[in-house]
């Protein structure tokens, strides 16, 4: 027999101990909200305390009430896994960190290879995965090393250095070209102690070799210094004193270049109106001039004597005039003064939007790209602010609705450069889209123009922007694919406009280049975020398109005002990214024949040496020349290595060679570049040296066709004392064609621009300095 328990109970294999007298019995214990049977539950707190025997008997054990001690059940579920909670707490925690990997995988892939340049030719991307081992940044699964053995043997035409998502679009050219440059750096022949040489490639000869190493390492660390600078807000110093108008004569005369020539590419203003407020500023009843009009007129003239003295420069004519220099001198200091004084121009009316998108078209050609993206937000706020993006069908105003889409296109180009997201966003426009189905050639080139920046919002949001970091590898194809067809479609809406007629103005002709120009960027950054072989060598072509065509069209009628302003308006509101694609292929390519590319990236490189030699250091302009030069000067010793001499270049002008803009002094003149490239001026006045030192970039004297001359002329007819230089006259400033003048000292000159602010318009004592 067996043993029995404390009840007496006599235990038998496979029945349940009988109830004790007093209890509720089973019916009671089924009822309870306890779930299973009593054998199921864990024993009483008592019981399990005093460690006796429990019954498990509801609500009263048999041992609880034996004892007369209150018998209570804390713990009524199932006995906790803790083992099976740790494994799924460490399988939590794996997933965890392999998204840290993955994430610290892609920092350590840009860091090494600004630092490792020998292990650039070897080193894997493991940003984005190829089409065979590519993942969700989002996947739970933990990468274990298999996957990242899988991924370092990727092809080596999928190893891409600027296909990450979340990147922008310059940065990732800069990574690469940066990368390209180290490995063909690295290839070179380097000096041993003995002074011999062990040449990676029978091409190279250690002469040469010793030039163009130097020249890729420069690059190398300006492209680095251009991926990781951050903005410089080049802050002129006040001097005090407000901005004035510039002389009337002048504003008049340049009325119908810049209206004829310039404007037609980025329609700011309407000429009527800008006729009738000279005639209101100007006139005697105003005692106090709008500084909105005031800044206006200064940056049409300043924008119109630019462009003429560029095309007279162009055409070989070089004859100095320190006259025109004093000129743009001070319409430079005007608009320091205008942006020192920047609160006068945030009033809600349409001219202050005017006059702050003026100014920031001038900011990216002279000032730092900070400078610029200040001006332009502040543009962009004050339009909103009066309602430039909403339809009113009460008025319809042309001149307003040319603003809004300027600076709707600027906008879109704004974002590629500084990598930053759109400020005027499409779904927050309510103006309707113009079609370009009428039979003004003009007018539906405006309307290409304006949907191809639409485009390219969609392109930037859904390949470049913050988000895509999130996506996975097929999100980014499918983004690709559907931006493509985008652009196949908008190819074949505006193919009436996209094939040259023979009947088409020059200005049409010069839109016409900028509309395909613009196509063939944005195939390109499409197509950059593809990896297979036959794309690479696609949006090469599309680079070798875009600045052919731009050499072709600016070649013909280069030297007119027309071409000069379609370059400038290229080579300052477009990314470098046709350049960089074309000197990366060069780079990679460096034992294939790319003279006809190098010729290119030459003559590209020479224009923006051009159009920045006025600029600033910190200028967007004058980095980006200072790259072309570098780059186009690599790209020709690389070309030129079999004959045995390196070719006449570019010489490149170092943004920190010269000092600060012509009357702009910063409250910081250290540049991004580094100490390490910042050089002495050789000048004390606030005069760049390209406007004195260097003879081949000297300003002359303006052509002698067009209607400005004439009415230049016109306006000096007479002797100077019947124009504003005695009391109670206008102010107007025919100076810089008389015979008399042409030798009068830069003292005499400031003694002369000070005359005009000694006069208003009535005759009175000015408050502002004039000029």
């Amino acid at each position: 027999m067996g043993t029995q328990d404390q009840t007496g109970a006599k235990r038998t294999k496979g029945k349940p101990i009988p109830s004790q007298p007093g209890s509720h019995g089973t019916t009671v214990m089924k009822g309870q909200p306890s779930t299973g049977s009593s054998g199921s539950r864990e024993a009483c707190d008592e019981c399990r305390i005093r460690k006796v025997r429990c019954n498990k008997e509801y609500p009263k054990c048999s041992s609880c009430r034996k004892s007369n001690l209150a018998c209570g059940f804390s713990n009524k579920g199932k006995r906790v896994n803790h083992t099976k909670k740790l494994v799924n707490e460490v399988e939590v925690l794996g997933n965890r960190l392999g998204k840290i990997e993955e994430a610290l995988l892609r920092c350590l892939s840009a860091v090494e290879r600004s630092n490792s340049p020998s292990n650039a030719a070897t080193r894997p991307s493991s940003v984005i995965q190829s089409d065979d081992s590519h993942s969700d940044p989002n996947d739970s699964r933990h990468m274990d090393e298999s996957t990242l053995d899988a991924s370092s043997e990727t092809r080596p035409e999928q190893c891409s250095y600027h296909a990450f998502p979340g990147s922008t679009p310059i940065a990732s050219l800069y990574a690469e070209a940066q990368a390209a440059c180290d490995r063909l750096r690295s290839l070179l022949p380097f000096p041993n102690p003995d002074g011999e040489y062990s040449p990676a490639s029978p091409d190279f000869r250690p002469g040469q070799s010793r030039s163009l190493q130097s020249r890729l390492k420069e690059v190398s660390e300006l492209f680095e210094n251009l991926t990781r600078e951050s903005p410089v807000l080049s802050i002129p110093e006040s001097d005090g004193l407000l901005p004035s108008l510039p002389p009337r004569a002048l504003v008049e005369a340049s009325l119908e270049t810049y209206f004829t020539c310039l404007s037609p590419f980025l329609p700011i203003y309407d000429r009527e109106s800008v006729a009738s407020a000279i005639k209101e500023q100007y006139g005697p009843m105003v005692n106090n001039p709008d500084p909105a009009w005031m800044i206006l007129f200064n940056n049409i003239l300043l924008q119109t004597l630019d462009a003429k003295n560029s095309a007279t420069t162009r055409a070989g004519l070089i004859n100095h005039n320190i006259l025109e220099d004093e000129l743009i001198k001070s319409l430079l200091l005007n608009y320091q003064r205008g942006y020192n004084n920047f609160e006068r121009l945030l009033r809600p009316q349409l001219v202050n939007v005017q006059a702050l998108l003026s100014m920031a078209l001038i900011a990216l050609k002279y000032f730092s790209l900070a400078t610029f993206e200040t001006v332009f937000a502040q543009a962009c706020q004050l339009a909103k602010s009066i309602g430039l993006h909403q339809r009113n069908s009460n008025s319809e105003n042309a001149e307003q609705t040319d603003l809004w889409w300027s600076l709707f296109i600027i906008d879109k180009h704004a974002s590629f450069i500084a990598g930053k997201p759109c400020l005027l966003p499409s779904y927050d426009c309510g103006l309707l889209f113009p079609a370009a189905n009428s039979d003004h050639i003009a007018r539906d080139q405006r309307s290409a123009h304006i949907s191809l920046a639409h485009i390219q919002e969609d392109m930037y949001q859904c390949l470049y922007s913050a988000r895509t970091t999130r996506k996975g590898r097929d999100y980014i194809i499918c983004q690709v694919q559907q931006i493509n067809r985008t652009l196949e479609d908008w190819e074949i809406q505006h193919k009436h406009i996209l094939s040259p007629a023979c009947t088409m103005t020059e200005q049409e002709a010069f839109r016409l280049t900028e509309l395909r120009y613009t196509l063939c960027t944005l195939r390109v950054l499409t197509q950059r975020l593809e990896h297979a072989s036959n794309d690479r060598c696609s949006r090469l072509e599309y680079a070798r398109s875009g600045l052919r065509l731009l050499q072709e069209t600016c070649g013909t009628a280069g030297d007119s005002v027309v071409g000069l302003a379609l370059y400038q308006s290229i080579c300052l509101n477009y990314s470098m990214a046709l350049f960089l694609e074309v000197f990366i292929a060069i780079i990679e390519e460096y034992q294939q024949d790319h003279r006809i590319d190098a010729e290119l990236l030459s003559s590209f490189a020479a224009h923006m040496n051009f159009f920045s030699a006025k600029s600033s250091p910190t200028a967007h302009a004058s980095k980006a020349a200072y790259m072309a030069g570098l780059c186009s000067n690599i790209a020709l010793s690389i070309q030129m290595l079999d004959d045995g001499y390196f070719p006449r270049e570019i010489p490149p002008s170092r943004p920190n060679s010269i000092p600060d803009s012509p009357g702009l002094t910063t409250i910081s003149t250290v540049s991004t570049f580094g100490p390490e490239m910042l050089e002495t001026p050789s000048l004390s006045v606030d005069i760049p040296t390209s406007f004195i030192g260097v003879p081949s970039w000297e300003l002359s004297s303006f052509p002698t066709d067009g209607n400005f001359n004439v009415k230049m002329h016109e306006a000096q007819a007479e002797p100077y004392e019947q124009h504003g230089l005695l009391v109670g006259s206008t102010p107007t400033a025919g100076f810089a064609y008389r015979p008399e003048l042409a030798g009068m000292s830069s003292m005499e000159f400031d003694a002369m621009l000070d005359t005009f602010a000694l006069y208003d318009h009535r005759g009175g004592l000015t408050q502002n300095d004039g000029f």
